[in-house]
Formats: structure tokens, C-alpha cells, sequence
């Protein structure tokens, strides 16, 4: 049941190699005051590759790459990988000790950055290759032989441990990814590159545009704002544009008109906000919105529902079905099929599936031998989701996400939702804070539309939720603070005070 990758080519610099050959004078990367052609791009990749090659990178080797995103990172990634190593993406904002850490778990050597940026790798036992640098002189040596299961990146998210894990992609997963289908993609297409380079959204954003022809528009350093967003969707164009729930959510409270020129906006990453999307349908008839589901571990996107409808926001909105190339399980505790409308745990394969984690214990932990397909491997997502009767899957939410309240266990996607539904509420999330006696208790962190109020927040919630689902403390914030990938940033929520609410 596993599928085969939909291109004849085997890797990411295969690919955007032949729209340099292709159309060497199109435009492959755009930002302000700049662009650079598929020719160009293609050259820079090819001179600074040679220059790890001559300090001794190799086939299989990691290379790190820190730095925010922008066309010189961008030429940077190609550069690793055309030198035949797969990248590590790490982010000049992390502390020390995590780059620390990620340089030393993923064996890079060498890490390429900035100018600015090498003197926070000053004391890291590593060579540094400037990614500003003149490779001029360096020539053009033949790329070497790849495959499609070559390792293209390593790429880094957080663990229960505390550590962060390190997740290895190969090649022809992303190539699943990018020549899928699902989105629009060729020549005419211009992707926007919102997420940061340690984020996984920037595989499909990066490598969906460059690998199919398209243009890829890089911000302007600094925070992106929803004006901001709405700026470069009419400068440039933008036809393709990827946010996260959170992010999404601003876009659209703050700066929905502005993304107008958008024939597809997808968004995920958690539960969707059903007055949200409807709202962007309502206010954008010429664009397609659609929620895209994945972890890291399966490159990127798993699922799709492409085209969510004012009949969709109705209740919680779809995770859709595998895009090509991928297929999922739904299995209860003992690894058994559940039937549809049951809950079960979401189990993922195919060909975006990782290689498996730097940790090889958590790899055989978290990657399992499909009960149901002899040979072919899953990934254990922890996530519960209910497939209904036509196919389609609905996101319940993680199991690590459930917390038991005074013996009771309560999903907090599910407390968020109500919270989301309730008239006057913007923005909305849960988590549990635990009082000095040790009793854990719910809290609502709301943003409200003019009139809102904790009142009517609770009276909402009493007729919808059972008692113990109830918040007990809720604090109002004038916004939900967000991770530069978009995403809500729980851990920057203030304590409640309980003698306020």
C-alpha cells in the first residue's frame, strides 16, 4: 500500500536544477529590493556546495545552516544538499545550549551562516562557512549522484524529554510532497515564505514553489504583522499563501480584505476556529481556503481537506483525506481498525514518512510495523481522530493533550472549541494551572470582540460543556502571544490570578 513518489526525479536539487535548465531567466526567488533568477539561484547553490566539498562535507554528511530566512539561506539549503549532505536548520534566536545541542546530536561539522550570525557559533566546536561569503573562485564542481532516499534535512522539534528530537527526511518524501497535487503549483505560482527555515511548513512553502517553477517571495526580516502579510500578498502577488491556526486567525480578525489576490489559502497546524474560517469565506469568494494536517515526521502534510465549505464550519472543520502518495490508519490501543465514527489513534504511511529520529530508541518507539501491510512501516502520531463514513477524517485532538480534573479526563481542544464558538470571542485557548494545595483547575485565556465578556463566556460554556469541563479561572488578554512559526505560545500566557476571576 505504500506509494511511490509521483516524479520522475529523485531529489529536491534534481528538480530545481531542471527549471534552471528549463527556464534559466525566471524569476525563482523575489524579495525586497531583489530577485534572483533559477539560473543564478542554481549557480550560487552550485559554487558554495563545492566550497563545503573542498572543507571535506560528503555524501550523507549534516550540515547546519543558522540563520532566519531569506534568499541567502534559501541559496544556502540548495547548497547542502547539492553538495550531497542534508541541511539542519538552526535559528540564531534559540539558546546556546540548543543549537548546542542540535549541532552536536545531528554530527554536523560544518555549519554555513551569515556574518552576523557565525559569532553566535564563536566557542561551538564546528567550522563556519559564510553563507555571505564570495564562492566565486571556488568553481562548479560535477553534483554528486543522489537518490531519492538520500537524507535531505534533519530537522528539530520539541520532546517530551525536554530535549528537542531530531527528525530525518529524506529526499523523496519531500518530492511526494511537493509534486502531489493538492496545491496549486508550475510556472505563474508565487509561495510566500512565512514560516521560519527550523519550522516544517517552510519544506512545502521553500521546495513546493522552487521545484515546480514557481516564485517564492521572502519577507522582510522582523515579525510579520497581519499588515504586513496583507502588504506583500499585493505587492507581490501571492497566490499560494500557508498560516498557521493562530496567525491565520489574526490575518483574518485584523487584515482579511488584504488577502484577496489568494486563489488558495490553506491553514492547520490545531483545531480550526469555525467563526474564523467562516468568516474568511464570506470575505474572500475568490478563494479557495483549505486545512492541512501533519507532523514532522510524515514531511509536512499528511492530509488535506481541500475545499472547506460554510457547511464545514458548522461543527469542528475536517483534516480532509491522504494527499497522493500517503495513506493512514485509525486504530484503537491494541493496534486494531476501528470503525468508522469510532475514536481512535491516527497512525500515518507512505512515502512522506521519515527515515526515523537521530534517537533510534524513539525511532522504534514512535515507528511501527504496519499491522495491517507486511514490509511497510507507520508513524505513531498520538493524535485521535474519527474517520466517517465517507473517508474523511476529523481531528479530536493529541493525547497528551487530555488532563484529568478532579478525577475527570477533559480534552482541552475540546474546551477551546466551546471557547471559540462562544458569540463575542475572537481568540481563545485552555491550559491547567495547579493551586498551592495541589488541586489542577482549568483556565481560559479569551480575546474578545467589542461587548464580550467573562460573563457571557461562562454562561455559554455552562450550557454546552459538563460542569467539570468549565474553566474555573479565565484571563482577558488584548491578543494570544505567537511563536514566530505563527503558533499560539502557551508558555508566555500569564498566570490567572484567582482573585480576579
Amino acid at each position: 500500500m505504500v506509494v511511490a513518489t509521483r516524479s520522475g526525479a529523485a531529489t529536491i536539487s534534481d528538480l530545481v536544477a531542471r527549471h534552471a535548465v528549463a527556464g534559466a531567466w525566471r524569476t525563482a526567488l523575489v524579495w525586497q529590493g531583489g530577485s534572483v533568477s533559477y539560473g543564478a539561484l542554481v549557480d550560487r547553490a552550485a559554487r558554495l556546495a563545492n566550497s563545503l566539498v573542498r572543507r571535506g562535507v560528503r555524501e550523507a554528511d549534516s550540515v547546519g545552516l543558522c540563520g532566519k530566512m531569506s534568499a541567502d539561506l534559501v541559496v544556502g539549503l540548495l547548497g547542502v544538499m547539492r553538495a550531497g549532505a542534508a541541511y539542519v536548520p538552526l535559528s540564531p534566536d534559540d539558546p546556546a545550549a540548543h543549537r548546542d545541542h542540535v549541532i552536536a546530536d545531528s554530527g554536523c561539522r560544518v555549519v554555513v551562516a551569515s556574518r552576523a550570525d557565525a559569532e553566535l557559533l564563536r566557542g561551538s566546536d564546528v567550522e563556519v562557512v559564510l553563507l555571505d561569503g564570495d564562492h566565486s573562485a571556488d568553481g562548479i564542481a560535477p553534483a554528486p549522484r543522489l537518490r531519492g532516499d538520500h537524507l535531505a534535512y534533519v530537522m528539530y522539534t520539541s520532546g517530551s524529554t525536554g530535549q528537542p528530537k531530531g527528525v530525518r527526511i529524506e529526499h523523496r518524501s519531500i518530492v511526494n510532497l511537493v509534486s502531489g497535487g493538492f496545491a496549486p503549483t508550475g510556472v505563474g505560482q508565487t509561495y510566500c515564505a512565512i514560516a521560519p527555515p527550523t519550522f516544517d511548513a517552510a519544506t512545502f512553502e521553500i521546495w513546493g514553489a522552487l521545484c515546480n517553477g514557481g516564485t517564492l517571495v521572502v519577507p522582510p526580516p522582523g515579525l510579520l504583522d497581519p499588515y504586513r502579510i496583507a502588504d506583500l500578498v499585493a505587492r507581490h502577488r501571492i497566490s499560494v499563501l500557508h498560516l498557521t491556526k493562530g496567525l491565520f486567525n489574526v490575518v483574518v480578525d485584523d487584515a482579511v480584505d488584504g488577502l484577496a489576490g489568494v486563489t488558495r489559502l490553506m491553514t492547520g497546524g490545531d483545531v480550526l476556529s469555525p467563526p474564523h474560517v467562516r468568516a474568511a469565506l464570506r470575505s474572500l469568494p475568490g478563494t479557495t481556503v483549505s486545512n492541512c494536517y501533519g507532523p514532522t515526521e510524515a514531511t509536512t502534510f499528511t492530509t488535506i481537506h481541500q475545499e472547506i465549505t460554510e457547511a464545514d464550519t458548522e461543527g469542528q472543520i475536517p483534516i480532509g483525506r491522504p494527499i497522493p502518495g500517503a495513506y493512514v490508519r485509525v486504530l484503537d490501543g491494541d493496534l486494531r481498525p476501528v470503525p468508522d465514527g469510532e475514536v481512535g489513534e491516527l497512525f500515518i504511511g507512505g512515502a512522506g514518512l521519515a527515515r526515523g529520529y537521530t534517537d533510534h530508541h524513539l525511532t522504534v518507539e514512535r515507528f511501527l510495523p504496519d499491522p495491517l501491510a507486511q514490509g511497510a512501516r507507520v508513524y505513531r502520531t498520538g493524535d485521535t481522530v474519527r474517520r466517517r463514513p465517507d473517508g474523511v477524517l476529523e481531528f479530536l485532538g493529541r493525547f497528551d493533550n487530555q488532563v484529568k480534573i478532579r478525577g475527570f479526563r477533559v480534552e482541552l481542544d475540546a474546551v477551546e472549541m466551546a471557547l471559540l464558538e462562544t458569540p463575542g470571542v475572537r481568540q481563545a485557548c485552555c491550559l491547567t494551572h495547579t493551586d498551592p494545595t495541589g488541586e489542577k483547575w482549568l483556565t481560559g485565556y479569551v480575546v474578545f470582540d467589542n461587548g464580550g465578556t467573562v460573563a457571557a463566556v461562562r454562561e455559554h460554556l455552562r450550557r454546552v460543556l459538563p460542569p467539570y469541563m468549565n474553566p474555573t479561572w479565565f484571563v482577558e488578554l488584548p491578543s494570544l502571544p505567537l511563536k514566530s512559526n505563527g503558533k499560539i505560545d502557551r508558555r508566555s500566557l500569564p498566570t490567572p490570578n484567582p482573585t480576579v476571576h
